[in-house]
This record gives structure tokens, sequence and C-alpha cells, in this order.
């Protein structure tokens, strides 16, 4: 996970260089939503909410990843809409997207551990079939939901 943390970082620190959600000397802020609402008590909400405080936590301030709810901000079938548009900066969601990316109804079917799924190749497929909708696979969790990340230019700076 410490490599992928460092990924996230550089992917942060490039779009606070890039122009994503940042103010001077406060590190880039990245918005985030999820499926279903904060108070929710299941297992992807707990694994997410870590994920946020890992990320906070271990980025010393260069990058903060500022919570703001779930359906009740956008609802779930304008999610991947609002976070292509740039409305938001990260969505944790599952296949409500199917439609816009086939590709992503293979999530949840794997018996491999995240890692594995990250090594083999899969995460950087579901990202590269994401590009058609301007948006970057960040990373899963080990339940299938994807953490996904604005892409504002495939082509950055």
């Amino acid at each position: 996970m410490r490599t992928d943390l460092a990924k996230l970082v550089a992917i942060g620190v490039v779009s606070a260089v890039c122009g994503l959600s940042s103010s001077a000397g406060a590190g880039t802020a990245l918005k985030a939503i999820t499926y279903a609402p904060l108070s929710k008590i299941e297992d992807s909400m707990v694994i997410f909410k870590k994920w946020v405080d890992r990320v906070n936590n271990e980025s010393q301030g260069e990058l903060r990843v500022e919570l703001l709810g779930g359906p009740e901000v956008f609802p779930v079938s304008d999610q991947i809409n609002a976070l292509s548009k740039g409305l938001v900066d990260v969505v944790m969601t599952f296949s409500v997207h199917t439609p816009l990316v086939p590709e992503i109804d293979t999530s949840g079917l794997s018996d491999i551990t995240p890692a594995e799924e990250r090594s083999n190749g899969y995460l950087d497929m579901l990202d590269k079939a994401h590009e058609k909708i301007n948006v970057k696979v960040i990373d899963c969790d080990t339940l299938g939901f994807l953490y996904l990340l604005e892409a504002t230019d495939p082509n950055p700076c």
C-alpha cells in the first residue's frame, strides 16, 4: 500500500500543478463522494474512510481528501458524470457506470487480492477503459469497490 499511496500523492501533486482543487500553501484538496451516505455502516464505507484517513495522514498536508458525502451530494446515477465533469475529484463506487464502461462489470468477480490485481495489470486495464469518460482508476478495495479520480486532461500540463 505504501507505493500505492506514493502514486496517489504523485497524482495529487500533478493535479495541484495542473489545476485541480487547491489553495496556496494548503496542499491539494480532493473532493470525494461515495455511493452511500457517510453514516452508513458497512464494510466498503469503513474501508474507504480508512483509505481517506491514511491518505490524509501519510501525505502530511500535501494532499487532502475531503469526504463531502454520498448520494445526498450527487445521486449515485449522477456521480460518474459529476466526476468526469470535475464537480468532484474522487468517487468511491461500484459498477453503476457499466453502460459507460462495460469492463467495470468484471470488478467484484475476482478471487485475488487488490494487490494481485494491481500487479497483474487488471487495474491498469480498468484504468485504460475509463479513459473514454475522463476518469482515472486509482485504487480498489477487497470488496471490488473502485476509487476513481477525475482526469482533467489526458495529457496534464
